[in-house]
């Protein structure tokens, strides 16, 4: 489940600003020519954190992703999951745009509800 903003990103004082569907603003302290010039030069890709581990779920799909105390997870797995707590947010209500706080101890957990 990808989800979208609840408003494209708004230039302002040439920095991206996200709103949220409840209106509330999240700007991006980088100004965007900063980070296009980060970008040109490869410090940086220009792709957000999701759309980067799905295309190595796809090119690693076997390959550890992730070691904890319960054991390892591959990158299939983990999508997997990352996919099963997205159809929870989902269920419950959530929706574009909406912003959601997490509170879980470092674990598996935690980076598939990131993700």
């Amino acid at each position: 489940m990808t989800v979208a903003p609840a408003t494209l990103p708004a230039a302002r004082g040439g920095h991206l600003v996200w709103t949220s569907r409840a209106g509330v603003p999240f700007p991006d302290l980088v100004p965007r020519a900063r980070r296009l010039a980060w970008v040109s030069e490869g410090l940086c890709p220009d792709a957000d954190l999701y759309t980067l581990f799905t295309a190595r779920v796809r090119e690693h799909p076997d390959r550890a992703a992730l070691v904890d105390d319960a054991g390892t997870l591959t990158y299939a797995a983990l999508g997997a999951e990352v996919r099963r707590i997205a159809a929870l947010f989902a269920g419950s209500g959530l929706a574009a745009g909406d912003v959601v706080a997490l509170r879980l101890p470092d674990g598996r957990d935690a980076v598939a509800a990131e993700l």
